[in-house]
């Protein structure tokens, strides 16, 4: 029974992971319309899109994000009957290592980005997302 109950948190949690790839590549395109009409949890904050918008205009000035890659291991919790993985990456920009950490809420239609941190300092990621 454990392993069954193990399977399907896999397949959920690899269900949250697609979509974060999806993020991560029309990131990397600068498709920001498409993020924010696809990939954005609005059902909590309507006003969520709008946030991020403002965020992408902080990662633009970043410059390229490389060497992206995803931390071991991942976080998922039920609360309220509402279910939230966070998933951790790690990637260079010209003068950092910086530290993401996305949060995704399970929906009708399959999960979607509630949150996202990224900054070269782990600790002020980590405080950010610590109740997910």
């Amino acid at each position: 029974m454990f392993a069954v109950g193990l399977l399907f948190s896999s397949c959920s949690t690899d269900k949250a992971e697609l979509v974060a790839d999806d993020f991560h590549q029309k990131l990397d395109e600068g498709d920001y319309d498409y993020i924010c009409d696809n990939l954005i949890d609005t059902e909590a904050d309507e006003s969520l899109p709008d946030n991020f918008r403002e965020f992408f205009a902080q990662v633009d000035s970043w410059g390229a994000q490389t060497n992206r890659a995803k931390s071991m291991g991942f976080s998922k919790k039920y609360n309220n009957g509402v279910t939230t993985v966070k998933l951790e990456y790690e990637f260079d920009i010209t003068e950092y290592h910086m530290y993401e950490s996305m949060v995704l809420v399970e929906r009708a239609d399959g999960y979607k980005i509630f949150m996202c941190v990224m900054n070269s300092d782990k600790s002020t990621v980590d405080a950010k997302t610590s109740e997910y």
